[in-house]
């Protein structure tokens, strides 16, 4: 009873259920969910997004708890929520058009 009060644990669960991901969301999620710590740089080319929308975008999904800044600096991870997430969209949800 008393993890389910917490309240780190209850700002998860709101986070997991609500809100929506946009096309550059997921395309960064399905860019990180490959594996690795990849910097912005490397998330601009696998997601096809502009420095700006990148950083935007990354911004976004870490104050989601989607992914994370890795220990190494300028590195970053997908979370097991992000993971979650991503996994619960249709499964061509932010791909690249080929």
């Amino acid at each position: 009873m008393a993890n389910e009060s917490n309240p780190h644990r209850a700002r998860h669960a709101r986070i997991h259920h609500g809100g929506s991901l946009s096309i550059a969301q997921g395309r960064v999620l399905r860019a990180l969910n490959c594996g690795g710590m990849l910097t912005r740089t490397q998330i601009e080319a696998a997601a096809d997004l502009t420095k700006w929308m990148a950083k935007r975008t990354i911004a976004d999904l870490t104050r989601r708890d989607l992914i994370f800044a890795s220990v190494r600096q300028g590195r970053y991870q997908i979370t097991q929520s992000g993971r979650n997430t991503l996994a619960a969209k249709s499964p061509g949800f932010g791909q690249l058009e080929s």
